[in-house]
């Protein structure tokens, strides 16, 4: 049992990583003209999105199957909001917080 319900959240992170890949891809294509790299950060348990070394996005997932997402690019923050409604899920914008990963 407690491993199926591992399992779900993993798979619901999962999918919350492919949405928030999706929205700054896009993003990052039609404003940045850029590519982004995806990375993982913060001793492995947040995933970072960067344009050209620029911290874009941070996804920390948590064991409730949501997590937390702090945007650092304000065009990205109502696309993602509105992309990631969730109960479960936190997004915020970090104002004046340093530009790395």
């Amino acid at each position: 049992m407690a491993t199926e319900r591992h399992r779900g959240r993993a798979e619901q992170a999962a999918a919350i990583e492919q949405r928030i890949d999706r929205i700054v891809v896009d993003y990052a294509a039609a404003y940045c003209l850029r590519a982004v790299q995806r990375e993982q950060a913060i001793d492995d348990l947040a995933i970072a999105w960067t344009v050209d070394d620029h911290l874009m996005v941070v996804f920390r997932s948590d064991d409730r199957g949501g997590g937390d997402v702090r945007v650092h690019e304000i065009g990205l923050l109502a696309p993602l909001r509105k992309g990631l409604r969730s109960r479960r899920l936190r997004v915020t914008y970090v104002f004046g917080a340093p530009n790395s990963a």
